[in-house]
């Protein structure tokens, strides 16, 4: 009777195959949430303006019941200046925000793709988009193209690549700490 081999167990995991799965997903997952990130962006920017305001009405009306418990009772002269103001607020978070969520997915995909000066490449993505982006506006009926709010886009995309880094350099120190390879420096 013939002897049977053992067959060694082997985890597939560590293939090397598997590895540059992951890899792939691992780069390519980010890119595809930054691109459609901006095909959402343009395609908001390629409302209308009046389609655009009644996108940030809702929000704005909400703000002005939220800052002003007797609201309804205003005048509506008052009205309409609070809401325009609320307006401006919401119109100018919402190119911030938007534009911190594409500063985080872009800084992602660049760390993820290894360039090694992923924070410049984000942020000059990012500016660039901006710009492309009011320049957009500029063609779309009633829209028009602000320096100011390529400062706002890019402002809120820094702060995202801020934050990321932040966390980034946060996260290396507690690695380092668990590991005893953190160096102390001073009293910090």
């Amino acid at each position: 009777m013939r002897k049977l081999k053992a067959i060694p167990y082997k985890d597939f995991t560590s293939d090397r195959e598997s590895d540059s799965g992951w890899s792939c997903i691992k780069i390519a997952f980010p890119w595809i949430l930054t691109a459609g990130l901006m095909i959402l962006i343009f395609c908001l920017s390629a409302q209308k303006a009046e389609n655009s305001l009644q996108t940030s009405g809702g929000f704005a009306e909400f703000l002005a019941s939220m800052v002003h418990d007797d609201f309804e009772s205003l005048s509506e002269t008052v009205k309409i200046k609070i809401l325009g103001d609320c307006q401006f607020i919401v119109r100018k978070m919402a190119h911030f925000s938007v534009y911190a969520m594409l500063g985080v997915l872009s800084l992602i995909a660049c760390r993820n793709s290894k360039f090694k000066l992923y924070g410049i490449i984000s942020a000059a993505i990012c500016l660039m988009y901006a710009i492309s982006d009011e320049i957009h506006q500029y063609f779309v009926e009633g829209r028009s193209c602000e320096l100011r709010d390529v400062m706002i886009d890019f402002s809120g995309a820094l702060t995202g690549i801020a934050a990321v880094m932040l966390i980034i350099v946060m996260l290396k120190k507690i690695r380092g700490n668990k590991h005893g390879t953190h160096k102390r420096i001073g009293n910090f």
